[in-house]
């Protein structure tokens, strides 16, 4: 997938800029566009990125990257090569690495996942990626960046290389780690310190390893995903239920194209491209301003 990351950068006094989305150039490097937060108002043109005849970047082009604010440092992960043994040695893994503000390696995984995502609270934060590339074989890691310790969630049938989503619910003080299973294609929710798996049941029309994006927001969860046919669908998670699916927007993501959802004003900004657009769509959902859904 392209990948895509959406920060609120609570820095900012201004909600012209205060978003943050990170992206990856055709020549692996990290770039970032500058974005209203505002429930309503135009995106400024304003972003930075190598151009083209730079030197190339480590990041993968075709991965997922996330994004989370840790101990006030804004954080990028994401997938990246991995340094040969030698100058014309084979590629066998993919590093898992913080990518800015500075890039350090945090563990590797194998060249068939393509996905890291972050979630945090407070000092703390916690980076998830794939283990393992074969059907009903796959297990989610779990990198504690405190501690560097590294936490193995196996026996959850786990789509191969499927996008995962993380959010920290400070209401229960869990983290909850969103993922496909394998054998009916629905989304479920790991909770990391219950141990409990819940099925979001009414996500069964899901596309195969479609792309996740899940942003909370005082009470509730937010979780946005694709159907067969590039339509967005959004559930809420309120009280510990999900309840049921909602078709949003008219725009399509392209089917490489990372989706991404973050909280500011009161209103959850979405961001993708769509087929056949290099520039990033930008799309709101007042949801956390107007209510519970029906």
């Amino acid at each position: 997938m392209a990948p895509i990351s959406a920060l609120l950068n609570e820095g900012v006094e201004s909600t012209e800029k205060a978003i943050h989305v990170f992206f990856v150039t055709d020549q692996k490097n990290l770039g970032v566009s500058l974005r209203n937060s505002g429930q309503k108002g135009k995106d400024t043109q304003d972003f930075y990125a190598a151009d083209k005849n730079t030197w190339e970047g480590i990041i993968l082009a075709k991965s997922e990257i996330g994004t989370a604010r840790v101990d006030g440092v804004n954080l990028v992960v994401a997938m990246t090569r991995q340094k040969p043994s030698k100058p014309d040695a084979a590629d066998t893994m993919n590093d898992i690495s913080i990518v800015s503000p500075v890039y350090q390696v945090l563990t590797s995984t194998a060249l068939k996942n393509t996905t890291a995502t972050i979630c945090s609270a407070g000092d703390r934060g916690w980076v998830y990626y794939l283990s393992g590339t074969e059907s009903g074989k796959v297990d989610i890691k779990e990198y504690d960046l405190g501690t560097g310790n590294i936490s193995t969630f196996g026996g959850l049938n786990v789509y191969v290389d499927c996008s995962l989503g993380a959010f920290y619910d400070p209401i229960s003080h869990h983290r909850c780690i969103i993922f496909q299973e394998m054998s009916q294609g629905h989304l479920k929710e790991y909770n990391v310190d219950t141990k409990q798996t819940i099925d979001i049941s009414d996500t069964s029309g899901a596309k195969p390893n479609t792309s996740l994006c899940v942003t909370y927001h005082k009470d509730a969860a937010y979780l946005y995903y694709t159907d067969s046919f590039f339509n967005i669908y959004r559930v809420i998670k309120r009280q510990n239920n999900w309840g049921a699916h909602k078709q949003m927007f008219n725009d399509k993501p392209d089917e490489f194209s990372q989706m991404t959802a973050v909280t500011a004003n009161g209103v959850n900004h979405i961001f993708f491209q769509v087929a056949g657009n290099a520039n990033i769509t930008h799309l709101r959902d007042d949801e956390p301003s107007t209510g519970p859904a029906a």
